[in-house]
C-alpha cells in the first residue's frame, strides 16, 4: 500500500508541475511588455546615435606608415649576454658507500631513505645505523651522520630525467 500511495503522490506532483509550467509559458506569451526602446534609463546621461558616415571616414593606409617602421622586438634589459652552460659536475665520492635518496620529516618520527651499494633502498631513523654510520639528524633535504668520528652531511641526489 505504501508503494502505491508514493506513486500516486509523485504522479500528482508531476501533473501539478506540468500545469504550472504551461501557465507560466502562456503568461509569458500573452502578457504585454513595453518595447525596450520605450524604457527610460535614469542612469543614461547621453544619447547614442549612429555614426555619421561623412565625418567618420576610414583613414588611409599611408597614415599608418610611421607605425610599420617601429621595431617591436626590442630587448627588455639592455644588451643580451650569452652565458655558456656549465658542464655537469662529477658526482661526489661515496664516503660511506650509501647515497641519500630522500627524506620524510614528521613531528614525531622522521625517516631517511638510503640507496646501498647493492642498489637496495633502506629506511633509517635518527639513532639507527646504516653501513657503520649513525644517523644523527634528518632534515628536509639532507641527513647528518657520524662515520669514523666525523660528522658528515649527506644531501639528496636528484637524478636528471630530462635526457
Amino acid at each position: 500500500m505504501n508503494i502505491r500511495r508514493t506513486r500516486v503522490i509523485l504522479w500528482c506532483l508531476c501533473g501539478g508541475l506540468a500545469v504550472s509550467a504551461l501557465a507560466v509559458a502562456l503568461l509569458a506569451i500573452a502578457a504585454p511588455y513595453p518595447a525596450v526602446e520605450a524604457v527610460d534609463n535614469p542612469l543614461d546621461t547621453h544619447q547614442t546615435q549612429p555614426p555619421d558616415t561623412a565625418t567618420h571616414a576610414t583613414p588611409a593606409l599611408s597614415s599608418f606608415e610611421s607605425l610599420w617602421s617601429l621595431e617591436l622586438q626590442q630587448p627588455l634589459y639592455g644588451t643580451l649576454v650569452r652565458v655558456a652552460a656549465k658542464p655537469p659536475s662529477a658526482p661526489a665520492p661515496l664516503l660511506l658507500g650509501v647515497r641519500l635518496a630522500g627524506t620524510a620529516v614528521e613531528p614525531d618520527r622522521s625517516v631517511a631513505m638510503f640507496i646501498t651499494p647493492e642498489g637496495r633502498i633502506e629506511l633509517r631513523g635518527v639513532g639507527e645505523k646504516i653501513e657503520s654510520a649513525e644517523v644523527l639528524a634528518i632534515h628536509t633535504d639532507s641527513v647528518s651522520v657520524r662515520h669514523a668520528g666525523k660528522v658528515i652531511d649527506l644531501t639528496i641526489e636528484w637524478e636528471d630525467r630530462s635526457r
